[in-house]
């Protein structure tokens, strides 16, 4: 959420070094304070753009013949603001309301360039190639009969090459490299912000205001959202609606001159949503239909990768992280000390689906490199893709959803202690609490070391692999206690954290100190310092383990039947790949220290020297 320039009232950074009534990691703090209504009208609007007409043409554009890159940024807004009044009952000078509205909206389509090296050519989509590559192979996958014309084209790859191949462009590189795709890929972003804010003062002592921003992004990427590892024109296109709203309710209640109460209460809901709308999209390929192990649910086809060349996306992704807050700060002035003390509560949910974690399946066609050099191993590989001769093929369960909840209670207090005129000390302690997150859609775990049992591990042979039926190779016998899940923990069930994954720290407490002193009588010199802990944001809220068993099983195999890898593939002996947690979980935090000394040089010169 990056709200308009022009709708800021005012932008202190800082540093380091700040007192505990900032909370955070330890790294540089924006305070950004919105733009108000006042008794009189005011008003601005603005356009800014570029086009791709005032640029130049790129090298391998020119070497391609293709045209200028598509390029057009439009930048356009407004800001408004002024008094709430009724006429006849109430004028503009007696009014105690005033609004302020600010809109920005985006319109931008721009390209980049991009190559692929392999691309298939007109002939080698027909089956038809320069010199001869093996067209059938024997139960041991040794070659058993080569051509220059592959006749026996799988029908599952015949009906790739109808409804993805042969809708993407032919290669288009110089002479050299002929395989090569040169193409330039047409983006589209639009976002349109919306802020709105009424101020109202009740008397002297107490004003409230709230605030409200909208703030969604759609974009159309060419290439997918997340990056394609090849990309190719027109096949990984996806459409993303993102954004974030914002409603903010806030009074300052002013008793008495020495003291001083805001407060709030916040809602914000972030959100993410993308799909794929190009030639990967299911339904824009209605002929390809293999038999999968698992059913696919990421409304995407499967991966192809030819010789390094994927026909691939990213994504999609569904997800949606909604935040309340309340908190309350105060503010008193008593002698030389200046007291500060608050509150802040935050409750945090998250629903995050993530399709991209092979539901989709994946289909690798690589030759070895014995068949020759670099041109021979591709057209070996498009020939294996064309007769349905897999190397690889592996995918997982659908992970589905997962959802959790976290919530952060913290305390500070600071005084900001003057006992000379030339010194002043801030001395404060800020206390988190970082709920660990618990489980509201399970589907996610941990692994702990002190619940691993060696009497339920698996027997592996001597190739790597998992051993389920004698004989082993090597020798020995499966284990008959074999224990997939052993040592998982599943919130919830058998998690001895209940429907939290880790341990609950509960002991963060960030001192802070600083000092800023003027030594001499001219105030030419300033020295200050300070020391503080900031703990940071736990990495567990967005790191938490997937694609461990049960939640995820992946199924990998060599040398499947293209059309029909569910009726080939086996369950799967490779040994999985855990991730986990630190049971015993700690909050990460920075320890900061800050030395500074400036002085102030003739013309207007101001030395500083820092040790940060």
């Amino acid at each position: 959420m990056f709200p308009s320039v022009d709708s800021l009232q005012e932008i202190n950074l800082l540093r380091n070094n700040y007192g505990a009534q900032y909370g955070g990691e330890g790294a540089a703090i924006f305070n950004l304070a919105s733009k108000a209504g006042t008794s009189t009208f005011h008003g601005s609007a603005y356009y800014y753009f570029q086009n791709q007409l005032l640029n130049a043409n790129g090298y391998f554009n020119n070497l391609a013949g293709n045209a200028r890159i598509p390029f057009r940024y439009n930048d356009f807004g407004f800001t408004l603001g002024g008094p709430l009044y009724i006429p006849k009952f109430l004028s503009r000078e007696r009014s105690s309301t005033f609004f302020f509205v600010s809109g920005e909206f985006l319109r931008s389509a721009q390209a980049a360039t991009s190559s692929v090296p392999n691309d298939p050519t007109a002939l080698q989509r027909q089956g038809a190639f320069s010199s001869p590559v093996c067209v059938a192979y024997n139960s041991k996958g040794a070659c058993s009969s080569t051509s220059t014309t592959v006749t026996n084209i799988d029908p599952l790859a015949k009906a790739w090459l109808n409804d993805v191949i042969d809708k993407t462009p032919l290669p288009n590189g110089p002479s050299n490299t002929p395989q090569e795709l040169f193409s330039s890929f047409d983006g589209i972003m639009n976002e349109g912000q919306i802020i709105g804010r009424v101020d109202h003062s009740f008397s002297q002592k107490l004003s409230f205001f709230v605030r409200f921003l909208n703030d969604p992004y759609n974009s159309i990427g060419p290439e997918g959202i997340g990056g394609n590892t090849n990309p190719i024109p027109g096949l990984a296109t996806t459409s993303a609606q993102s954004g974030a709203q914002n409603t903010l309710l806030h009074a300052t209640y002013v008793p008495t001159i020495n003291w001083v109460l805001e407060g709030g209460l916040s809602h914000m809901r972030a959100y993410e949503n993308t799909q794929v709308i190009g030639l990967l999209n299911p339904a824009n390929a209605p002929d390809f239909t293999p038999n999968l192990p698992y059913v696919n649910l990421t409304g995407k086809l499967p991966t192809v990768t030819i010789d390094g060349t994927k026909y691939n996306s990213a994504g999609p992704i569904n997800r949606i992280n909604p935040t309340n807050q309340a908190f309350l700060n105060v503010t008193h002035t008593m002698g030389r000390h200046t007291i500060l003390f608050g509150l802040n509560v935050e409750r945090m949910k998250s629903s995050y689906t993530n399709l991209n974690n092979g539901n989709n399946g994946g289909f690798t066609f690589t030759a070895p490199s014995s068949v020759g050099n670099a041109q021979a191993v591709w057209n070996q590989s498009f020939a294996d893709f064309l007769i349905g001769y897999t190397t690889s093929f592996s995918q997982s369960t659908f992970g589905g959803r997962e959802g959790y909840g976290a919530d952060i209670y913290e305390a500070y207090v600071q005084d900001n202690y003057k006992p000379t005129q030339n010194l002043t000390l801030n001395l404060g302690l800020r206390y988190s609490y970082y709920r660990d997150p618990t489980e509201w859609i399970l589907n996610s775990d941990n692994f702990d070391p002190a619940l691993y049992s060696a009497a339920q591990a698996p027997t592996i042979d001597n190739t790597g692999y998992i051993c389920l039926k004698s004989p082993c190779a090597g020798g020995g016998t499966p284990n008959p206690a074999y224990n997939p899940l052993n040592g998982i923990i599943i919130p919830g069930q058998n998690s001895p954290f209940g429907r939290a994954m880790v341990s609950q720290p509960n002991l963060d407490f960030a001192p802070r100190f600083g000092f800023a002193w003027s030594p001499f009588a001219n105030h030419s010199t300033a020295i200050r310092g300070g020391y503080g802990i900031y703990y940071k944001f736990p990495t567990i809220w967005g790191n938490e383990p997937s694609g461990n068993p049960p939640s995820i099983s992946t199924i990998n195999a060599s040398n499947v039947s293209f059309e029909n890898p569910g009726g080939t593939v086996a369950l799967s002996t490779t040994p999985p790949a855990i991730g986990a947690l630190g049971v015993n979980y700690k909050v990460p935090y920075i320890e900061s220290f800050v030395f500074d000394v400036q002085r102030q040089l003739p013309a207007h010169v101001v030395l500083d020297v820092a040790y940060v």
